[in-house]
C-alpha cells in the first residue's frame, strides 16, 4: 500500500512554535528587538494566516514592533506593508533560513 502525506500548514505538524523560535533571533540580528512575551508570542501567532514566505514574519515582527494589533490590520494592509523595505525581507529570509538550519543542527531544540 503507498501513501501520500501532505501537511497543510499545521494538520499533521505545527511549525508555528518553529517560527516563532527562528524568527526571534534571525530580527534581532538585524540590529532590532521586540519584546518576547507570550502575550507577543500570541500577537505574532494571529498573523500566521497573512504568512505565505519566511519574510513575511520579518513583516508581521515590524508591524507588532510598531505596536499594530492583528484586529487593526487587514489582509490588504498586511500586504502593503510587504512592499516597505524590501532589502531587509530579503535579508531577514535569509537569516531566517540560517536560523532555521542551526536550529535542525541541533535536534534537542528543535
Amino acid at each position: 500500500m503507498k501513501v501520500l502525506a501532505l501537511d497543510f500548514d499545521g494538520v499533521l505538524a505545527d511549525s508555528e512554535n518553529e517560527c516563532w523560535i527562528i524568527s526571534l533571533p534571525a530580527f534581532r540580528r538585524m540590529g532590532q528587538t521586540i519584546e518576547e512575551t507570550q502575550r507577543m508570542r500570541e500577537a505574532f501567532r494571529r498573523f500566521r494566516p497573512f504568512v505565505t514566505h519566511a519574510d513575511d514574519y520579518y513583516t508581521a515582527l515590524k508591524l507588532l514592533q510598531k505596536g499594530a494589533r492583528f484586529e487593526d490590520i487587514s489582509f490588504s494592509a498586511f500586504t502593503k506593508a510587504r512592499k516597505e523595505a524590501p532589502e531587509k525581507r530579503k535579508e531577514f529570509h535569509k537569516l531566517f533560513y540560517e536560523e532555521r538550519e542551526k536550529l535542525h543542527k541541533n535536534m534537542k531544540e528543535w
